[in-house]
């Protein structure tokens, strides 16, 4: 099965497959709209598959471990940034291309904050991007209603806190991406979340370690999400001056 570079493909069948991590993968689903091929299978990770099938319609999005017939092509999503042949910013589409199914959360009234501080603690370098909660606390201090985004053993944090939990209602990130949809703002670390917000148009403050990710770029403005604002560190490990930028603005915004 040769692998496609971009050429017409109209009369052929192709597999698009995840061959990064999740927020990779929701990036650059955005792409996958763009192909024009007689049939698109999605080939992706069991978390987003749900999330994936609800905004890809016109194509077969399969869960990774299910069978489908041999397609005529197949590409990995990281690679139709070069199929699309993006040559700057302004190529990247940027409307929304993330539609999750409505879901009733019972969220109260007020700016609705969503929060989310750490990331998957396997990924090698988490210890650069995940905010020790610590850190995280003093923006609670400002008037909203602050909304949890955060899955797993890091919930313990905000235990008899101002916060919001209703991610036990979450069972993927489906549920997530529905839940951020009701939200006014999100503020994240450099997670999934960013991109699922991003991917919804949800106005959000990325709170970004000194040492930027290529796709964060070196601007206050994400190149690949409009709505996504960076904040990031003033020098290596300086947590406290991205949160007290946030407590200003969330102050002014309030």
């Amino acid at each position: 099965m040769n692998q496609w570079q971009g050429e017409p493909i109209e009369d052929k069948s192709i597999l698009v497959w995840s061959d990064q991590g999740l927020g990779d993968t929701l990036m650059v689903s955005r792409f996958i709209p763009m192909i024009r091929a007689r049939r698109v299978i999605v080939y992706t990770d069991p978390a987003v598959f749900r999330l994936l099938r609800h905004s890809l319609p016109g194509c077969d999005v399969l869960m990774k471990g299910w069978a489908f017939a041999r397609p005529d092509l197949h590409v990995p999503m990281m690679s139709l940034m070069k199929c699309f042949d993006l040559k700057s910013e302004a190529d990247i589409p940027h409307s929304r291309y993330l539609h999750p199914p409505a879901k009733d959360f019972k969220l109260p009234d007020g700016l609705r904050v969503g929060i989310n501080w750490q990331g998957n603690k396997r990924f090698v370098r988490d210890f650069t991007r995940s905010m020790p909660w610590k850190n995280f606390a003093p923006l609670l201090d400002e008037k909203a209603v602050f909304v949890s985004l955060q899955k797993g053993n890091a919930q313990k944090d905000i235990e008899g806190l101002p916060v919001v939990d209703v991610m036990d209602e979450c069972h993927d990130i489906c549920d997530t991406a529905s839940l951020i949809d009701q939200l006014d703002l999100v503020i994240s670390t450099d997670t999934a979340v960013p991109h699922i917000a991003g991917g919804l148009t949800t106005p959000t403050w990325l709170l970004e370690a000194y040492e930027s990710e290529w796709r964060w770029g070196l601007a206050d403005v994400s190149p690949w999400y409009e709505s996504v604002r960076v904040f990031r560190q003033p020098k290596p490990g300086d947590w406290a001056g991205v949160i007290q930028k946030a407590r200003d603005e969330l102050r002014a915004a309030a």
